[in-house]
């Protein structure tokens, strides 16, 4: 078995990383980068034994998926920072109309917000935001 060159490698490591972004694809990501690593390293060590780089490059290819999903755990655990409407939660607003079947719109800080909660909620009650649905706060009456 011969050794593979380095573009060889990189190009497969392309393809698969281009193939697990397209179909949101843990594994392929981890093969895609696993080989653009291989070929990496054999670009700069001229790594010469077939056998070695098919080892290098189930070593790298395993780091990277562990890698991935370690990294995924630890973004799990994290507060969603980036969801704006979740540093509202707790805040007093008031509502802006009533609210009707549920649904209606609250000024907190000069900002109007769309807003669900309960029906009887008249305009000018103070309520308290309690969660964020997608981008429409939850709220409560405040009392």
């Amino acid at each position: 078995m011969t050794p593979l060159p380095p573009w060889m490698w990189a190009a497969g490591g392309a393809a698969f990383l281009a193939f697990g972004v397209w179909r949101d694809g843990r594994a392929a990501r981890a093969i895609g980068a696993g080989a653009l690593l291989t070929g990496a390293v054999e670009w700069g060590l001229g790594v010469s034994s077939a056998a070695a780089q098919a080892g290098l490059f189930v070593i790298l290819s395993a780091v990277a998926l562990i890698g991935g999903r370690l990294t995924q755990r630890l973004s799990d655990a994290l507060p969603d920072r980036h969801r704006a409407g979740l540093g509202l939660v707790g805040r007093t607003a008031v509502a802006a109309r009533d609210f009707r079947n549920g649904h209606g719109t609250v000024i907190l800080g000069g900002e109007t917000y769309a807003a669900t909660g309960p029906s009887d909620i008249a305009a000018g009650a103070e309520v308290r935001i309690t969660g964020l649905d997608d981008e429409t706060l939850k709220v409560a009456r405040k009392g």
